[in-house]
């Protein structure tokens, strides 16, 4: 059963596609990343999804609910954590908590018994009572989860849902989603972090500039690349250096990545990279350092895109 559905959607500023063409669909259950840096369009996709931006072309779906016709409906099912929260500073935690579930209808006992268990989740117990202005980062990302699954949606949607969190609490969250998950939440969530992609999603959407570039597992979409990844760096070059090494039918996708470092995928790298080496040291290059890893989600974004996913520390307007 399809939970989140996009058919051609597209969204544009002053005429410039935000996000542009974008199709795809999310099963009951699953636990679907879109991937990619900061300014390709995750953000909007979430917004046109929870009703906060109107889709301009195609049509969009969310638990049986169509965004345009039926927002009223959308919300009502979904849970939204956004990068920036939404809780209110000026309130402690459990009243921040208390007034999402009178928002959302619950009783005073739903309220009650769903706080008690969210803060143990989240580890949230002992600060519900201070103010959020005293909260550390991650103690207010994790109050912004509790209030998103209060009320217990059945589409939960989460841009950048570890920002701000320490590596074990960071962990502790990723165990947390995919129990959810394997108890029926649909969760969407955006992402600028190739590990955390790879670790959480089921499938991964690349998108980059607005449009999906790459669709699959993440093991699949690795899978696709030929071999490892081989990296090298031969000195500092004025220029875009061509390297001889067109006519070999085991490299594909050769990138320069800065004046000095270039990647590539290799089969068979074992029994080719000393052919390599050769051929680059008879063209008169100097090899300073080299690497040869498996892929990563990251070689499967430069592989599709040509470039590195390059991040910024301003907050995604796409």
């Amino acid at each position: 059963m399809s939970m989140i559905t996009l058919d051609h959607v597209s969204r544009f500023y002053k005429e410039v596609p935000a996000v542009e063409d974008l199709t795809f669909q999310v099963e009951k259950g699953e636990i679907f990343g879109l991937l990619g840096p900061s300014g390709a369009g995750k953000t909007t996709t979430i917004r046109l999804l929870t009703t906060l931006l109107p889709v301009q072309s195609g049509s969009a779906q969310v638990a049986g609910h169509d965004v345009t016709k039926a927002g009223k409906q959308v919300r009502a099912n979904i849970g939204y954590i956004s990068q920036t929260g939404s809780s209110d500073r000026t309130r402690t935690g459990r009243a921040n908590l208390r007034l999402i579930g009178r928002l959302y209808g619950l009783s005073d006992a739903a309220i009650k018994t769903r706080t008690a268990s969210l803060a143990t989740i989240l580890q949230i117990t002992d600060i519900l009572d201070r103010r959020v202005s005293t909260y550390s980062g991650g103690q207010k990302r994790r109050l912004d989860i509790a209030l998103g699954l209060l009320h217990q949606p059945t589409v939960l949607f989460m841009d950048e849902p570890t920002t701000g969190l320490d590596p074990q609490n960071r962990k502790d969250l990723l165990q947390y989603l995919k129990k959810l998950a394997g108890n029926g939440l649909t969760i969407l969530f955006t992402t600028h972090l190739m590990d955390e992609a790879d670790v959480l999603a089921d499938r991964v959407s690349i998108i980059d500039q607005g449009k999906i570039v790459a669709l699959d597992t993440p093991d699949h979409l690795k899978q696709s690349l030929q071999g490892d990844i081989l990296t090298l760096s031969i000195g500092a070059h004025d220029q875009t250096v061509a390297l001889p090494l067109d006519d070999l039918p085991y490299i594909r996708n050769v990138h320069q990545l800065s004046a000095e470092d270039f990647r590539m995928e290799i089969a068979d790298s074992a029994a080719n990279v000393p052919e390599v080496f050769q051929r680059l040291t008879t063209a008169g290059l100097t090899i300073h350092s080299f690497s040869i890893t498996k892929p990563t989600l990251n070689d499967v974004f430069i592989a599709r895109t040509g470039h590195a996913p390059i991040t910024s520390d301003t907050q995604e307007t796409k």
